[in-house]
């Protein structure tokens, strides 16, 4: 499996970029910018890591030893750490080396009776459409992480 080997960034980008450069905002009002795209109006928990969030989420969620999550076949090996020391049975699942993603159709058929969760990581800067996802969780019952 060979990941990607170029940019997810177009002309479009770089011209937003080179004029943003050319003729910066205030650094107040980028600051403001910035902080209302992550504002919401639910408490949230920043974690320091991706790993110590995964590990703070499945600690909250307290899913019964033996449970399935699926994960990823390609992810860092201390997710599948995180959730084996949870008690928690990580399934792999295999991904496209088009799309750096699993098929739709492959995780639903992965999916047992004791699948509790999906774990989806957006793989070497690729951005993996959730919507499909997310419905099939709701279809049968699950998270998605």
């Amino acid at each position: 499996m060979f990941p990607r080997k170029q940019l997810d960034i177009g002309w479009a980008d770089l011209a937003h970029a080179a004029l943003y450069c050319s003729f910066p905002r205030s650094i107040c009002a980028k600051e403001a910018e910035l902080e209302g795209m992550f504002a919401s109006p639910f408490p949230v928990l920043s974690a320091f890591t991706v790993r110590t969030g995964f590990d703070l989420c499945l600690g909250a969620l307290g899913l019964q030893a033996g449970s399935e999550i699926l994960m990823s076949a390609l992810t860092i090996k201390e997710m599948v750490n995180i959730a084996r020391h949870h008690g928690l049975v990580p399934i792999p699942l295999d991904i496209e080396s088009g799309t750096m993603a699993p098929e739709i159709a492959k995780i639903e058929a992965a999916i047992t009776e004791r699948t509790r969760a999906i774990v989806m990581a957006h793989l070497f800067g690729t951005r993996m459409p959730m919507g499909p996802v997310i419905e099939l969780a709701k279809k049968h019952g699950l998270l998605v992480i």
